[in-house]
């Protein structure tokens, strides 16, 4: 903006006061640029585009509530006299620990998934066997092949643990199944010299695979076993990952049962569920960028250099932000800029 000052002088006098006025007038000439720089007809007519991508959409679902691993009590002795307490109630246990004599018989805690469901003499094969030597194996006193048979070795690693376990059968009440971390001894009013029942029982309370949102049971209406779990961590970043096998509720919450390579995580600071997938990259475009037609079709407008055109799409799957396209009427390609405005 440019100006010019114009200097007006005009005298005069009277009989009694002179007086002099100075003017001055300031001439403003040009535009100013705040109005300079306000968009034009022209700006507005520049499309706004974004790119077409090939990837892979996946629709999910975001568990709200509290996110913890829900208990479970194995119980593992019921009937007899305790004869030794070496881990007092509401203890940590761990693989390779002693827990309680009863009858003067040894109850060891291995890391295993499940309990015994039959007593193990040497030849025994199965999962269960597989998971006696397992846990054996976590505690440091086995080294052999966890998948073999039973053998005299399997026994020799038991009686490292206590020598009262080394001549065959393991019997099912020798074995405390428990969890790497997680697991306490659950034995209220029991001491040396007191009755095991079913009101005293010598119990583990371990970790499970279930998952307990607290949301009212509202998930369990629209997940379902079979869907990717993923779980994250403070960081917001997914650290663990499994599949669900079963989906229950109850009036303060949905249980989800998984499967997974490693146990759930201690702390969980998110979760969500996958829905669905296209389970591979495919053409996607910004959900902004589709133009529903009045005949019922939809497309997208493809700009090349200074002119643009209509293509003709499929809709697929949605994500939050982008959807899967099928052109049906001319050609889209990974990298073709779409107008989004």
């Amino acid at each position: 903006m440019s100006r010019r000052l114009l200097t007006v002088v005009a005298g005069g006098c009277g009989l009694v006061l002179g007086c002099v006025i100075v003017i001055v007038l300031a001439l403003t000439v040009g535009v100013p640029s705040s109005v300079a720089d306000r968009p034009t007809s022209e700006d507005d007519r520049v499309p706004v585009t974004a790119p077409v991508t090939q990837t892979t959409i996946e629709q999910t679902q975001v568990l709200t509530g509290s996110l913890t691993p829900a208990s479970r009590t194995d119980v593992v002795a019921d009937s007899g006299i305790v004869t030794a307490m070496p881990v007092k109630d509401g203890a940590a246990v761990k693989g390779g620990q002693v827990i309680a004599d009863v009858n003067d018989e040894p109850v060891l805690a291995l890391e295993m998934p499940f309990a015994l469901w039959r007593d193990l003499d040497v030849g025994a094969t199965g999962a269960d066997a597989r998971a006696v030597q397992d846990g054996l194996k976590k505690a440091g006193l086995f080294d052999g092949s966890t998948t073999a048979a039973l053998s005299q070795s399997t026994f020799d690693a038991l009686g490292r643990a206590d020598s009262r376990l080394r001549k065959p059968p393991l019997r099912v009440a020798s074995i405390a199944p428990v969890d790497r971390t997680g697991s306490r001894l659950q034995a209220p009013g029991l001491s040396v010299g007191v009755r095991v029942d079913g009101d005293h029982a010598i119990a583990i309370t371990r970790r499970s695979d279930v998952l307990a949102v607290g949301d009212g049971g509202a998930a369990a209406e629209t997940v379902h076993a079979g869907q990717e779990l993923r779980l994250q961590g403070d960081d917001g970043e997914t650290d663990w990952t499994g599949t669900l096998t079963k989906v229950s509720s109850t009036s303060s919450q949905t249980l989800l049962s998984s499967q997974a390579d490693k146990p759930l995580p201690d702390k969980i600071a998110g979760a969500l569920v996958v829905t669905a997938s296209t389970s591979k990259p495919v053409l996607a475009a910004p959900r902004v960028a589709l133009q529903p037609q009045a005949d019922g079709t939809t497309t997208v407008d493809v700009v090349e250099g200074a002119k643009h055109h209509s293509v003709q799409v499929t809709q697929g799957l949605c994500d939050a932000d982008r959807c899967e396209v099928t052109p049906t009427g001319g050609a889209l390609h990974p990298g073709d800029d779409v107008v989004v405005r």
